[in-house]
């Protein structure tokens, strides 16, 4: 199978929405924090697990109704781990320090994410047909039941990966990065911790430099792209999965940002001749800045009352708002 195709459609894809994201520097923001919310819950979809947006929105922000679930957890500890490498440099995701850093650090936290094994029907089967996995319970005092020969190994699978990497640095980003997937799908140096391996292939774009404004999302891509791996793929239809569902996430990211762009505007239209200390234009910015708001949500985040909020969405009205749910309770509305 031709894989040139394919990588020139990937490259330029990507390429154009890191163009984007630098020119419109009053929505790029708002278009990445959107972007990690979908990126985890599309981590869990793959993996067979329901995490519904507004959930995770209302767990990150401490607003939660329902005691969180292990999805849930999982999905709270990818956005942590996205907002992470965005906030080092892109030589810290692919150094050895770094990468040691992420995984025991992933270790500790995530050690109560082991999810039940009960996929929701639609969802795709793992290639491996086994549930998602984090890692091992901890024992007291915080330290991981892995024993030290475990970890030892599981630095070396590291370090291993790292080498494969390295070997591919004269190749095309986009490239480099699709060997550094395979290579994570079949060696599986982090012990079944693939919401972790994903995330580092997405780092790998910046380290390259082929992205500097944003961190793509290849889980997004890949559910869009509606590619499952199988154990019988040869190299070139792995390839061409993975380059498939750049292509992919950088044109959900470009429709993301059309649509922030557009909302801002309107929304901002909406808010001219208001008062100078009027909270509406910081509900217009957690609307850009958040996929789904709610009530409780907004009113702590401005530190205003919930009747102020409700009185807010109403001057909005529904033709910049749209809401999700009809329940009298726990109403969730989204920019349109």
């Amino acid at each position: 199978m031709d894989i040139s195709r394919p990588l020139e459609a990937a490259s330029d894809t990507i390429a154009r929405f890191d163009e984007r994201m630098a020119c419109d520097d009053g929505v790029a923001a708002s278009v990445e924090s959107r972007i990690h919310f979908r990126e985890a819950c599309s981590t869990l979809w793959l993996e067979g697990y329901l995490v519904r947006l507004e959930d995770l929105v209302l767990h990150d922000a401490c607003t939660g109704v329902r005691a969180p679930t292990p999805e849930l957890l999982a999905a709270a500890e990818v956005l942590r781990i996205r907002r992470e490498l965005c906030g080092h440099p892109p030589e810290w995701s692919m150094s050895e320090a770094g990468l040691l850093a992420l995984t025991r650090r992933t270790c500790v936290d995530a050690a109560d994410l082991e999810l039940p094994d009960q996929r929701h029907a639609f969802a795709p089967q793992p290639e491996d047909d086994r549930p998602f996995q984090a890692c091992p319970m901890p024992t007291s005092g915080g330290r991981s039941s892995n024993s030290a020969s475990e970890q030892c190994g599981e630095q070396e699978q590291v370090r291993r990966w790292l080498t494969i990497v390295q070997a591919t640095e004269d190749m095309p980003p986009v490239l480099s990065a699709a060997f550094a997937w395979v290579a994570l799908a079949t060696a599986k140096p982090l012990q079944g911790r693939d919401f972790l391996g994903i995330q580092l292939v997405a780092a790998l774009f910046r380290y390259r430099g082929k992205t500097k404004f944003h961190l793509p999302s290849l889980n997004i891509g890949l559910r869009a792209a509606a590619y499952r791996r199988g154990r019988n793929d040869n190299l070139s239809v792995r390839l061409c999965g993975f380059l498939r569902a750049v292509k992919a996430a950088a044109e959900a990211g470009l429709r993301d940002l059309s649509e922030v762009t557009r909302a801002k505007q309107r929304m901002e239209e909406r808010s001219g001749g208001r008062r100078r200390n009027s909270r509406l234009r910081d509900l217009i910015q957690l609307f850009l800045y958040s996929p789904v708001v709610t009530v409780p949500l907004a009113a702590k985040s401005l530190r205003v009352s919930p009747q102020a909020i409700e009185g807010m969405i109403k001057a909005l009205g529904p033709k910049l708002l749209r809401e999700l749910t009809g329940r009298a309770r726990n109403r969730v509305w989204t920019i349109l």
